[in-house]
């Protein structure tokens, strides 16, 4: 929905709704389980799944198993000061929601969201293959990020020449849970303690600014020289997060910020 409010002035709302069902996915249909719990440095208890078969009675299936879907919700909202007396400026503020169980749901804030449990994302590849790997995985997606927003505009700098323009890019950091390394039968098992996105990664922020300048050439197109610097703070020194343990939890924990900065000129 679009609305102009003036001739230099116009806002816009949407709503962006996409679901997703029957992924591909791991299923262990050969192998016994007994639901069972164990017990955390803590003193909290966590539900789990031993095997009372054989390792060899395993037999993994590559099938499109219940429960597995996406879902997601968008608000974006836009505000529009069209370009006049010199300058102009857009700002947008997307509010979202995205949610399921997918095979990258059990991977770490820092792998991508994917679907799939090719060899090229080895987060999702044996997901699902233990029933153990589905606790708690069902939850906010690695792709959710609830806020977003932006703001750009750029200005004629009278009697110069030069168009100076910037943008600010706001958005929350990626969700995560806490997860411990638990000991069963069947080997070492990667358990989620709490739903996917109960803890987030600091948020994140860039920033651009970029000034732009024509002067005309004889018998030729119009040249330009155009100067930039972007800075980007991702709150998150290294890709991966951190990992410490608590409470036999290896618990990712987010580094403190830091400041890239890029500069380019060009003619």
């Amino acid at each position: 929905m679009d609305r102009e409010l003036s001739p230099r002035l116009a806002v816009g709302l949407a709503y962006i709704r996409k679901t997703g069902s029957n992924f591909i996915a791991w299923t262990d249909v050969g192998g016994q389980y007994r639901e069972e719990t164990r017990t955390l440095a803590d003193g909290s208890t966590l539900p789990v799944f031993a095997l009372v078969s054989s390792t060899a009675s395993r037999r993994f299936l590559l099938t499109n198993p219940d429960g597995y879907s996406l879902t997601y919700n968008g608000l974006v909202m836009v505000l529009e000061k069209r370009r006049s007396n010199g300058w102009q400026a857009l700002a947008s503020y997307t509010l979202s929601r995205a949610y399921g169980l997918q095979a990258s749901s059990g991977a770490s804030a820092a792998d991508p969201q994917v679907s799939t449990v090719a060899p090229a994302f080895p987060s999702a590849v044996a997901f699902g293959r233990d029933p153990n790997s589905l606790t708690n995985a069902d939850g906010r997606l690695p792709n959710d990020r609830p806020h977003m927003f932006r703001v750009m505009g750029s200005i004629d700098v009278l009697r110069t020449g030069f168009v100076v323009g910037a943008s600010l890019q706001y958005f929350s950091g990626k969700p995560w849970a806490a997860t411990t390394q638990m000991a069963l039968p069947q080997g070492d098992q990667r358990i989620l303690l709490e739903p996917r996105g109960s803890r987030r990664l600091r948020r994140n922020q860039s920033s651009i600014c970029a000034s732009r300048e024509r002067f005309p050439s004889v018998g030729q197109e119009d040249a330009s020289s155009c100067f930039w610097m972007c800075s980007m703070r991702s709150m998150t020194r290294r890709r991966r997060p951190w990992r410490r343990t608590i409470s036999s939890a290896r618990i990712s924990v987010s580094p403190p910020s830091s400041w890239t900065r890029v500069a380019r000129c060009s003619v």
